[in-house]
């Protein structure tokens, strides 16, 4: 990631006190800058945002065509890329509903809602094309955690006990995920809410977890089932256990 040069644009912005704000407004294409994809469309994209959201971080690119609901529950880190299409939604009642830490990357067309819960993701994740991130009961990946294309991620489950109701007439029941650092959830696979996936740990592509995975394990497989250890526990150096990302 780059960081932004001083540009003609940041020294227009800091004069803005000496100019008929309305007369320069209706001058501006401000749906041409937001689509723009040069560096002048890059800066004011940054420095909107950067007074809208809860946070954004210095050096974090937003490319155009990314859609935030409830901005002002959004923080974002530095040195982020959020790429075109991705879209954010943060309807809750938290001080903060998403939570994107430094250096990671929200690919294309991923989704993030809250839906009155939360998400939060530590330093270098990365969300691919596609993926479905559902935060009702919450959602909390710690650093180094990529997330294959098409994957999704459900922390919740609806209730349906009652034959005499329509299933969306009760209440969901709220069920955490919680990712450990350096894991990695393969394509297209299923993450199922109540699950803890341990500390290094790889998900195959397509496999839908519904138990929890012990850390440095590969499962595979519906439902997803633990195949192999990568590394025994004791076999773990305490700098390996201790670092972070």
């Amino acid at each position: 990631m780059r960081k932004f040069r001083k540009s003609g644009f940041l020294k227009l912005l800091q004069a803005l006190e000496a100019i008929d704000l309305e007369k320069l407004f209706a001058a501006i294409d401000i749906e041409k800058l937001l689509l723009a994809k040069d560096e002048i469309g890059e800066e004011f994209r940054y420095n909107m945002y950067k007074n809208a959201l809860y946070h954004l971080g210095e050096g974090t690119r937003i490319w155009p065509g990314v859609t935030f609901k409830h901005m002002d529950k959004i923080s974002v880190g530095k040195y982020t890329e959020l790429r075109e299409g991705c879209y954010l939604r943060a309807n809750t009642d938290r001080e903060i509903g998403i939570k994107i830490g430094d250096y990671c990357e929200i690919y294309r067309d991923a989704h993030l809602c809250t839906y009155d819960g939360y998400i939060e993701l530590g330093d270098h994740c990365t969300v691919h094309e596609f993926c479905m991130l559902y935060g009702h009961g919450g959602i909390e990946c710690e650093d180094g955690v990529r997330i294959g294309t098409h994957a999704i991620l459900v922390s919740f489950d609806h209730v349906f006990e009652e034959t005499d109701k329509f299933i969306y007439e009760q209440p969901w029941d709220l069920k955490p995920i919680k990712i450990g650092a350096d894991s990695w959830v393969g394509s297209g696979a299923k993450i199922l809410g109540g699950v803890k996936i341990g500390r290094g740990s790889i998900i195959g592509a397509g496999s839908v977890v519904t138990k929890d995975v012990p850390k440095y394990s590969i499962a595979v497989g519906v439902p997803a089932k633990p195949i192999i250890k990568r590394r025994p526990e004791e076999e773990i150096p305490e700098d390996i256990k201790k670092r972070v990302i």
